[in-house]
């Protein structure tokens, strides 16, 4: 037996999706106070704690470029 409402919901819940919140939108903000725990470099990105290099993996990415 499958469970067809459980795609239909799911497919709704997709299209029905917003764009990014600004609460979002500030979680992703550089965040000069604090120091990446990988390299000790500033800023960091707020959801893990590490400057843009770390997170990203792109050079390009420090100094809040991301």
């Amino acid at each position: 037996m499958t469970h067809t409402h459980h795609k239909r919901r799911t497919r709704k819940h997709l299209q029905e999706a917003p764009g990014p919140t600004l609460k979002q939108e500030k979680r992703s903000e550089p965040n000069w106070m604090g120091e990446c725990m990988v390299c000790g470099a500033s800023p960091t990105h707020p959801l893990t704690g590490m400057c843009g290099p770390c997170t990203f993996g792109e050079a390009e990415t420090a100094g809040g470029n991301w």
